[in-house]
């Protein structure tokens, strides 16, 4: 063995009738919801943006796919608002 870790499939291969993959939804069991971005945003952006404005809260994802690569951001919020964490914290 040479060590070397094999190379990729070439993304036609993915996919036997060589069209490119598409991925309209996704299902996530509860607790989790699930929304897809709108194309060519960028996902990690957007939810902060989302999850900052309370459009998104705990245990949402916002999720793209753009053929050859899924991103997917799941939104956390803690139990205790951050000043009083620090505060638990010291």
């Amino acid at each position: 063995m040479s060590g070397r870790l094999p190379e990729r499939a070439a993304p036609e291969a993915c996919h036997a009738s060589g069209a490119p993959l598409e991925l309209e939804t996704a299902d996530f069991p509860p607790p989790f919801s699930a929304r897809m971005a709108l194309p060519g945003e960028d996902v990690r952006r957007a939810a902060i943006r989302a999850a900052r404005t309370g459009e998104l809260g705990a245990a949402d994802i916002l999720w793209g796919f753009d053929g050859l690569k899924l991103e997917m951001v799941i939104v956390l919020e803690p139990d205790e608002p951050l000043e009083k964490a620090r505060e638990m914290g010291d």
